[in-house]
């Protein structure tokens, strides 16, 4: 036998290998995800046991939690242990990052995370996890939820992979990943999308038939538009879409589920991997995993809000052991709706991150998502992409790409909407959006500390 022979019969064996391997590990979390479903009565005690567990493992691995944790931890006490903690910031583990991490961080054999990138605020971490992953549980109760096959249904995911600039070249804007399971056995990069390259996504999109995809509701949304300018007809049924990575309002889901015909649900979750809460088609709401970790929402003195009151949300995750996210605060605001039987809590509402606002002429806050999104304006209906940067207090600076119907009325309504807050604003439709290193889109760039 020749040596390319060889090769071959070497590769194709390490192929089958490996998807041997990833069918027996999604088969395993569908399995796990099964029995969770079943099991949802049982959720209380679980989460009381992961809590448990984190808080004497932290106690036990981490000198910053061994100083702060001085009473013996219990299953009937771990809830009001964890309480008497103070909250966690980026800040404070970056600067007591050796007290913090756990003592079974070992540079060379631990894989490191990075996020922020869309706070300005970023943070590298070390990760390792040990049991089955219960992001990988989550993903696939969600999935579920969605109507998915593990066996036959593809994932394509729409985020902000780099591509390599060989493919580039050939209009390949996408990648294959290792495993169809969680995040898509194909990602489409948003960094490459533009009227130019989309007609290449939806060509491999209608080859490709997936069954489910997943993603930056950014990218989706600008797909989404080019599709309804060019009246795009697919030639596949999606079965669901869920949406992650940034917030995102009424006007989107309804477009993307008007172009796409399917269901489309929303994740909420960070890097650190400290929350999982899911959003079903049509709701506002988000209801969080307590398998996943636990959620509280605080105000500014540290008290738990009330129901409809808005507050951070904190959470303490119950996954990467590096650092223990215990308390650990997300920067997120939400309305705090309730916290159900089975231990998950809902947030009525996400409404951005608590550095999402503009500062008016009177040096007040006003807070985006509750200002532009909840006024469900006509102008959303007229505008394919935007984008507000503000250098200065009392004006906003706005990148506008036009739609379909836009006019000199749509314009005044947004402008008076600005004005009607104390805000000037200076409209600017060469477009220029700018993007995230990870390909997230920013809808506000703040210049103003």
């Amino acid at each position: 036998m020749g040596i390319n022979k060889i090769i071959k019969a070497v590769l194709n064996r390490v192929s089958l290998f490996r998807k041997v391997t990833n069918y027996l590990s999604v088969r395993k979390f569908d399995e796990l995800a099964t029995w969770y479903e079943r099991n949802e009565n049982k959720w209380p005690d679980i989460q009381n046991n992961l809590l448990y567990e984190l808080l004497l493992y932290a106690k036990t691995h981490s000198s910053y939690y061994k100083e702060l944790i001085t009473e013996p931890v219990t299953l009937s006490n771990c809830i009001d242990v964890l309480k008497s903690l103070p909250l966690l910031s980026k800040v404070i583990i970056k600067q007591q990052s050796e007290r913090i991490y756990s003592d079974e961080v070992i540079v060379n054999n631990i894989s490191w995370a990075n996020t922020g990138g869309s706070t300005g605020e970023p943070l590298r971490f070390p990760r390792f996890e040990k049991g089955y992953s219960k992001e990988h549980i989550c993903q696939m109760m969600l999935y579920h939820s969605m109507g998915f096959n593990s066996v036959k249904d593809l994932i394509i995911t729409i985020d902000g992979s780099r591509i390599i600039q060989s493919d580039v070249e050939k209009c390949i804007y996408w990648k294959e990943n290792s495993s169809n399971f969680p995040y898509g056995l194909y990602s489409l990069s948003t960094v490459h999308m533009s009227d130019l390259t989309l007609p290449y996504y939806i060509q491999f999109l209608n080859i490709k038939k997936p069954s489910i995809m997943r993603g930056y509701p950014s990218g989706f949304t600008e797909l989404a538009n080019f599709c309804k300018q060019n009246k795009i007809v697919w030639n596949f049924q999606l079965k669901g879409i869920y949406l992650t990575s940034e917030n995102y309002g009424y006007q989107e889901e309804q477009l993307i589920h008007d172009v796409f015909k399917c269901p489309v649900w929303g994740q909420y979750g960070h890097t650190e991997a400290s929350v999982f809460a899911v959003r079903k088609p049509g709701s506002y709401s988000y209801v969080t995993n307590p398998i996943y970790g636990y959620t509280e929402v605080l105000d500014e003195t540290g008290h738990h809000v009330n129901k409809g009151q808005v507050g951070e949300i904190v959470v303490t995750g119950f996954n990467h052991l590096g650092v223990p996210f215990i308390r650990y605060k997300t920067g997120d605001l939400a309305e705090y709706g309730d916290t159900l039987v089975n231990g998950s809590v809902v947030l009525n509402e996400l409404l951005g991150r608590s550095v999402d606002f503009v500062i008016n002429s009177q040096n007040e806050r006003i807070f985006l998502v509750g200002f532009i999104f909840g006024g469900h304006i006509k102008a959303f209906n007229h505008i394919r992409q935007w984008q507000l940067e503000q250098y200065e207090k009392g004006c906003v600076i706005m990148k506008i790409l036009k739609g379909e119907g836009y006019n000199a009325t749509i314009e005044k309504e947004l402008i008076d909407l600005f004005k009607s807050k104390k805000l000037s604003v200076v409209i600017n439709y060469t477009g220029g959006f700018e993007k995230t290193q990870r390909g997230k889109f920013k809808f506000l760039i703040q210049h103003i500390n």
